[in-house]
């Protein structure tokens, strides 16, 4: 045990302009720890809603419909950009040795 305070998580904003109804953003990172003792999570700002996937595999949806296309708004209007209340669990079968994206 260590006491060494942890690194505070990375943070990334993306400055967006007003008009579209959908945006794409995509983001790779490197993983080369060990698989079974790795629990991953993450949190999404979303305004008004969001999907989010893994390697391919749909890992979290929020006020989105089952099949949303180019241009889907959300399900409901959201007043303001929100953080969901627990940070969203990733499956660790989803996380591969080497690039993720």
């Amino acid at each position: 045990m260590g006491s060494d305070a942890l690194p505070a998580p990375a943070v990334f904003a993306t400055a967006l302009p007003s008009g579209p109804a959908t945006y794409y953003f995509r983001r790779s990172f490197e993983f080369n720890g060990q698989l079974p003792f790795t629990t991953l999570r993450c949190r999404v700002l979303a305004d008004d809603g969001s999907a989010v996937y893994l390697n391919g595999t749909e890992i979290h949806r929020d006020n989105i419909g089952a099949a949303p296309a180019h241009g889907t708004f959300a399900t409901n209007p959201v007043a303001d950009a929100f953080f969901p209340k627990t940070p969203i669990a990733i499956p660790a079968g989803v996380l591969v040795s080497g690039t993720n994206v």
